[in-house]
Parts: structure tokens; sequence; C-alpha cells
């Protein structure tokens, strides 16, 4: 409802396990989460074919569109190898979206562990030892650490970045999939809400009205 990353390549490099997997090819860049890859579908419409992920509550998690250029005989084997009995669709109560968690009296604590970060993916340790996640600990680290900016600079960041032939990373994710994009972003486009990257290869759409916190996040 609030953000599409649309990416157009080939799975390579799959490295799979029980809690999280990825893909790390030079187009297809994603970190899945097994656990909520519940509901799965093999859709054929007017000759359109696409397999569909949802999680436990039916919520997207994950759409695979075939292209005139796709394996189809492939499409096929998968279907047969994974297809089920048709049974009713049991549907889970979608889980709240986690609050902010902060400790304002860790503030000092929550610092000096950033200030002592090597790897950006350390963070997320410090925020759990810290009891806090990543929005509340960027409430309570001040600056520099963390800058409070308009929700609608996402939209200037995207069209700084197209006017000045800047690369950059764009995550989308949900709770059982992220998908990366690495690399410039030159068609910008706003449409009514959206404001969207319409590039050969990347397509990203994004409901400008629905971003509530944007950050500016400077870590070791």
């Amino acid at each position: 409802d609030s953000a599409v990353s649309e990416k157009l390549g080939i799975y390579r490099n799959l490295r799979a396990g029980p809690h999280a997997s990825m893909v790390t090819g030079p187009q297809i860049d994603m970190r899945m989460f097994p656990a909520h890859w519940v509901h799965g579908f093999a859709v054929e419409d007017g000759g359109r074919r696409s397999l569909q992920i949802f999680d436990a509550a039916g919520v997207a998690v994950h759409k695979v569109h075939l292209r005139d250029e796709s394996d189809t005989d492939a499409f096929a084997r998968l279907i047969a190898e994974l297809r089920r009995p048709e049974t009713p669709l049991a549907l889970l109560p979608a889980a709240p979206t986690e609050a902010a968690m902060a400790d304002p009296d860790r503030a000092d604590a929550l610092r000096h562990e950033w200030d002592g970060m090597t790897d950006t993916h350390q963070f997320i340790k410090i925020t759990r030892k810290l009891k806090m996640n990543r929005l509340g600990a960027y409430r309570v680290a001040g600056e520099p650490y963390a800058v409070p900016l308009a929700p609608t600079v996402v939209t200037e960041v995207l069209e700084q970045a197209s006017a000045r032939d800047i690369p950059v990373m764009v995550f989308v994710g949900n709770q059982g999939c992220i998908q990366i994009h690495g690399g410039p972003v030159r068609n910008i486009r706003a449409m009514g809400p959206w404001i969207n990257v319409l590039d050969p290869g990347f397509d990203l759409h994004l409901r400008q009205d629905h971003v509530a916190e944007v950050w500016l996040v400077t870590k070791p």
C-alpha cells in the first residue's frame, strides 16, 4: 500500500538459511526471512504468469512476474513440484507494527556503543542489548548521530541524486523480504501522492504522504 520496488533480472547466488536467506546478484539483491513466507500461489492470468508469496495474514511479501524471455518450462516444473491440494485458506490476524522502543536513560550508553561501531550491521545488536529498536534509538541519540528531517525530503533526495548523477542504495522491505537497488536513479516522476522512479530495470513507487519520519543517520 505504501511502497513497491520492482527489479528486472535473474536471481543469482542464493544463500539459504532457516532464519534468513539472501540473493546477491548484480540485478536482484534481496534478503528473505522464511518464517514469513507462508502462502504461495502460481498465478496465470491472460497469458501472464507470476509467483506470489504472502505472509500468515495474507499480506504480500514478494512477487515474481515472468517476462517474455523467461523459462516457462521451469515455471511449469516448479508448479508441479510444489502444488498442494486446494484447501480453505486460513489467515491469522496481522501483527501490529512495532512501536518505537526508546530509553532516554541509556542515551549516553547508546552514543558510546555507536562511536565504537566498526560495521554498520552491528547497530541492530547494540539496540537489542540496550532494549531499544532502530526508530527508538534514533529518537534518543541526538545530533550528530541522528537528525530528524521533513518527510518530503525523500522526494528531494531522489531528484537531487538524479540531477547530480549520484548512485544511491534504495531498500524497500516488509517483514518477509527486503529488496535493494544499488545504482543511479534517473527518471523521477510524481503522480498524485506517489513519487516514482521509472528507470530501465528498476521501478520504485512510494506514497510520499505515507512517510511519517525521515532521519539523517551518521555511523562510523
